[in-house]
């Protein structure tokens, strides 16, 4: 058992005063101390602590690497002021506090709002050999140059496992290195629909009160560093299952909110353990105009702002059933593959898709109405009752 440990079985067990057991907190701070995190830092941290019905007042102020603890003093400028009771104070210590719910509870308070909850969490890097336990916010901030990512998420957002999507998918993968590239298909994940009760907020930061496949498919989105998204327009958005994972994302995000200038408007901050993050949509449907998913490109867009990933852009493919059926199309499915391969390699190289084939992958090599004609009859071949031929007329 560590040191701060017994100091807090002694308080549970009233063996000493709030107060002596204060003064032993704060002997032992000097270990606690990540000098290395401190570089460039000063700062004092005001604290103002109710011990045996009393307040105790002390600084703890740091300097570049090294730190003083002032018992009965006062800083003029403190760079935070923290208010609580001797428990609190003994639980932040020991890291075994949720500061999300107990801030908002009123446990601890602070003095400058959303702004004081990311000092809190430069006093969490300062003060704790486990910085990510305090689940504080963060405002991310990606790399001005592009490296390339060590782990790469394939998406698959169909429901139907080995459909179009798919074929997309595999093309794309072709273009990255093996090693580096998990696939994961939304359809085969077990699964229940965010319940919107907010626990992941307000009970345990971090966590979903549903035990299921969700968890997972969050935890594989929050590890990867590229995440692509493929994804069918399903009835003017997106397919259902996708949908509900992505409502499972929720808690990335904490219950505050800010202005964010990276994306000019209002956003959720984050937790500290995440890291800067990019993704791609790869979008695909049976109607033959590009403009058929701008609705799917702004449901990313949104979340981008939310999730503070980087938005690398959207790729498409209208009519992919027909690219991938017709025969007349077989030299264009051939120049269609290798511009998804080649597309993959640039993004992973570069984080950036190459516009030459952007510009291959989603144009329509088919006469609108010839398409209209080949797809409609396709559907009727289809047909498995005379309904539609007594009550339509299709020209």
């Amino acid at each position: 058992m560590s040191k701060r440990e017994v100091i807090g079985a002694k308080y549970k067990t009233c063996q000493e005063s709030e107060k002596e057991l204060l003064a032993d907190i704060l002997d032992n701070f000097p270990q606690t101390f990540n000098s290395e995190k401190a570089k460039s830092f000063s700062g004092d941290f005001q604290f103002l602590i109710e011990c045996d019905n009393q307040i105790e007042q002390f600084v703890i102020k740091v300097r570049n690497t090294q730190f003083d603890i002032l018992p009965n003093s006062f800083s003029k400028n403190p760079y935070l002021n923290i208010e609580c009771s001797f428990e609190m104070f003994t639980n932040i210590t020991l890291n075994q506090f949720s500061p999300i719910l107990d801030i908002l509870s009123g446990k601890i308070k602070l003095d400058k709002g959303l702004f004081s909850l990311l000092r809190f969490a430069k006093f969490g890097a300062l003060f704790s050999n486990r910085e990510t336990d305090l689940h504080l916010p963060i405002e991310l901030h990606h790399p001005a140059h592009w490296e390339k990512p060590q782990k790469i998420l394939l998406v698959n957002g169909s429901p139907r496992k080995n459909a179009s999507t798919k074929v997309m998918l595999d093309w794309f993968k072709e273009g990255l290195p093996v090693e580096n590239t998990e696939v994961i298909d939304v359809s085969s994940l077990k699964m229940n629909k965010c319940l919107h009760c907010f626990r992941c907020w307000t009970d345990n930061p971090n966590d979903c009160v549903l035990d299921d496949d969700g968890t997972l498919f969050r935890d594989k989105i929050t590890s990867a560093d590229l995440i692509v998204f493929f994804v069918p327009l399903s009835w003017a958005s997106m397919p259902s299952d996708m949908k509900k994972a992505m409502e499972r994302l929720m808690p990335e995000t904490t219950p505050y909110f800010y202005e964010n200038k990276n994306w000019h408007g209002t956003a959720h901050p984050l937790h500290p353990y995440q890291k800067p993050q990019a993704f791609l949509q790869f979008l695909v449907w049976g109607f033959p105009e590009r403009k058929h998913g701008k609705i799917l490109e702004a449901t990313f867009n949104e979340w981008a702002t939310h999730s503070q990933k980087k938005n690398l852009g959207a790729i498409a493919r209208p009519g992919v059933n027909t690219i991938l059926s017709d025969p007349r199309l077989h030299k264009a499915r051939k120049i269609i593959k290798e511009a998804i391969r080649q597309t993959a390699k640039s993004v992973y190289e570069t984080g950036k898709i190459p516009k030459k084939q952007k510009k291959i992958i989603e144009k329509q090599y088919l006469d609108l109405n010839d398409w209209r004609f080949f797809a409609t009859k396709y559907w009727v071949n289809k047909f498995k009752t005379d309904y539609w031929n007594r009550s339509t007329s299709v020209a």
